[in-house]
């Protein structure tokens, strides 16, 4: 079946006039052999540049993220304040058995790239100011549960940051406790803080949550317009998860996160609760961050100058990580 969607691809490129650049024809293909679930392509069609998304994966869970997806995207779109933090769709539809849509292509820069910065850039800072990341997030995270009901999200409340460490736990943290990384005990405070604070996550899954806020979804496009990108695994969540996931991509500066986390805490009407949600939130996310790094300084087919390069990033995130755990280090 994947086969059958593979070359539907190229019919469609015929069908609805798309042209790309050598380029971006090796990345297309290079999507289509790692079998990744979409692809994402640069297109051209009438002389103007957009971005074309289409579901590879021949799952019913794969057409609906899609499906979801494009009606997050349409939402936002409409409803922002700032119709600038989202892209707007063109088109959309069906050929064959390929679902896909079309969005405007904005002329910037990606923040960074997780699998190579591992964070924001160091200009990413001087263009970007912390304030205007906080606007964006205030002006998405005012829908609730109710407001967004049509859009039929996921909850991810204590059970899913449950089922999120444990698929950790069991998995790249019993490297950790053999390289003495972290200590049985430390992943016994994990459990225990999840535990105690079941009630509060699940009572706090209430507010959107883009979810998936790695540097390769944040574009500074011209004039330093911020647009928040890939939209698809977004979900309702406590408010801290997405300021958690700003807060470890300025691991580079000091600084703006540090100013970021407080200007942000500064808003909340009840503080100590904001607090006690963010800390379970960085250590879910430190906890994925580090991770990531670890399987790079653990891939054999990875030189050591680009080891180099990722072990300060590992011991930033395992550092913030640990601070979490044992609080010593208060939250603004």
């Amino acid at each position: 079946m994947l086969e059958k969607l593979e070359k539907n691809i190229p019919l469609l490129f015929k069908k609805l006039k798309f042209s790309f650049s050598l380029r971006d024809a090796l990345i297309l293909n290079q999507k289509i052999k790692n079998k990744e679930r979409f692809l994402t392509a640069a297109v051209r069609k009438n002389g103007k540049d957009f971005i074309l998304k289409i579901r590879l994966q021949d799952s019913q869970e794969v057409v609906k993220d899609l499906k979801r997806e494009l009606k997050i995207l349409r939402f936002l779109k409409k409803k922002l304040p700032n119709k600038t933090a989202v892209p707007a769709t063109i088109l959309s539809g069906q050929y064959q058995n390929l679902q896909w849509y079309l969005r405007e292509r904005q002329a910037g820069k990606l923040s960074g790239k997780i699998s190579s910065d591992f964070g924001f850039r160091k200009e990413f800072f001087n263009k970007v100011s912390p304030f205007e990341i906080i606007k964006i997030l205030n002006n998405y995270q005012v829908f609730d549960a109710k407001k967004i009901r049509g859009l039929r999200l996921y909850r991810h409340g204590g059970w899913w940051y449950q089922q999120d460490f444990n698929f950790y736990k069991e998995s790249f943290l019993k490297s950790f406790i053999i390289n003495n990384l972290l200590s049985e005990n430390e992943i016994n405070i994990i459990n225990e803080l999840l535990s105690e604070n079941k009630k509060i996550l699940d009572e706090e899954a209430k507010y959107f949550c883009h979810g998936d806020l790695y540097p390769d979804n944040i574009l500074v496009a011209d004039k330093n317009k911020v647009y928040f990108l890939d939209w698809g695994i977004s979900n309702l969540n406590n408010l801290s998860f997405d300021v958690a996931f700003i807060y470890l991509d300025a691991w580079r500066n000091e600084k703006w996160k540090e100013k970021f986390l407080k200007l942000y805490t500064e808003k909340q009407k009840d503080k100590n609760k904001f607090k006690k949600l963010f800390r379970i939130s960085l250590i879910s996310l430190s906890i994925r961050f580090t991770v990531h790094c670890w399987r790079y300084l653990e891939n054999k087919k990875i030189g050591n100058s680009q080891k180099n390069n990722i072990i300060p990033v590992f011991k930033k995130n395992l550092e913030i990580l640990k601070a979490a755990l044992h609080n010593y280090r208060p939250i603004i």
